[in-house]
């Protein structure tokens, strides 16, 4: 009767008090300048939550301990001196939904999602993209999860039904990884190969002379290419590569980078005698050894990997440019000259010599098709010449 009428007027009352008291505290709390420092904050938020649960002690069929009152997050929060840490629907909430997936888990896909972003964008600094490749490798392969690891324990989630896997994160991660190495890979690439197209279609090959000297590009092709092999070094390991064959360690060159040696071998056109250089029989035996690279295949998180990614675009780009042209016999010589000496110092850099050798072949081989009075210079006299240079 009318006690019963007094009581829910009571807590109608009781509880928009409550509502004005959590509304203050809310706001206090979103004040708060420093929530670094959690342990404070989380004490006076557990005295606040046992006032609230003391009230619904004593005013029957009332829940004010309910109010989602924390506004941070943080080991402290879980803490089992804390009234509110052991209450399963707390923990379920905070540690599972807002901590571990709405934070750490939430996090580490914007870090995907980010990278990801730069695999698309034109004209960025190819150094940053190998940095950032690096970045989602270790991420991959440690720091997710130590991490991932690191907030399960210290929230003891035990129980991992319904949440994001740690594969599903580092999987993403490499994947992303990948690709920016790619992209890093193509743009390179794209920056030796403009150079290289550049000074196949400048030159005159059918007004040119006997060649006296490698062609100028050559070496500033083996500088970049130096370059990048010191900044990609700087960030991988080494990687495998095949062992050279017997024949092609036959001469042993100083390199362009110091650190590194050379060497350059007989190729298939280099024992060729003009009388035995039968064009079209060397040209399809070359394409069907080329067909076989793939030029834009995805390479390793390696060193050697990377560099011979950008060697094979750009010389790709060499043999599609001078396929395109006309050469005299003396155009000719000069391209056997600059493949030889790209050979001599190139090696160094890739994984597997002989991707080398057939792209540099069917260079040469290419220029001879489509020259007028195809003759090759002696072998002696191109190292001779590539020796001065």
């Amino acid at each position: 009767g009318a006690s019963s009428v007094a009581l829910d007027k009571l807590r109608v009352f009781v509880a928009g008090l409550v509502e004005q008291y959590v509304a203050v505290v809310g706001v206090r709390v979103a004040a708060e300048p420093d929530t670094a420092h959690y342990a404070p904050l989380t004490t006076a938020l557990d005295k606040f939550h046992r006032r609230l649960h003391a009230i619904t002690q004593l005013l029957p069929n009332t829940n004010f301990g309910e109010h989602n009152i924390l506004r941070v997050s943080g080991q402290a929060f879980t803490q089992p001196k804390h009234t509110f840490a052991v209450r399963a629907e707390f923990r379920r909430r905070f540690c599972r939904e807002l901590v571990r997936e709405g934070v750490v888990v939430a996090f580490f896909l914007h870090i995907t999602d980010t990278m990801l972003q730069f695999c698309h964008k034109k004209d960025k600094d190819p150094v940053l993209l190998l940095l950032l490749s690096r970045m989602c490798l270790d991420l991959h392969t440690s720091t997710v999860h130590y991490l991932l690891s690191h907030c399960d324990e210290q929230l003891q989630l035990e129980d991992k039904t319904g949440l994001t896997h740690l594969h599903t994160i580092t999987d993403g991660m490499r994947e992303a990884g990948q690709k920016l190495l790619n992209h890093y890979v193509h743009t390179q690439g794209a920056s030796i190969s403009q150079m290289l197209r550049r000074s196949v279609e400048l030159k005159d090959w059918l007004g040119c002379g006997e060649p006296r000297s490698v062609r100028r590009v050559m070496r500033t092709v083996l500088d970049e290419i130096s370059t990048m092999d010191t900044q990609v070094g700087a960030l991988y390991e080494e990687g495998n590569r095949r062992d050279r064959s017997s024949d092609s360690s036959r001469r042993t060159f100083h390199s362009v980078n110091a650190s590194r040696g050379g060497g350059g071998g007989r190729s298939a056109w280099s024992s060729y005698t003009p009388s035995q250089l039968d064009n079209s029989l060397v040209a399809n035996l070359n394409k069907l050894w080329s067909e076989r690279i793939e030029i834009f295949a995805p390479v390793e998180f390696t060193r050697v990997s990377i560099l011979t990614g950008i060697v094979k675009i750009s010389l790709k780009t060499l043999l599609e440019s001078v396929r395109l042209r006309t050469f005299s016999r003396f155009g000719l010589q000069q391209v056997q000259v600059d493949a030889y000496y790209l050979r001599t110092y190139l090696w160094s850099y890739v994984a597997d010599e002989h991707v080398l050798n057939v792209l540099l072949d069917e260079v040469v081989t290419s220029a001879s098709v489509r020259c007028c009075d195809p003759e090759l210079m002696e072998q002696r006299v191109v190292e001779f010449i590539c020796d001065q240079n």
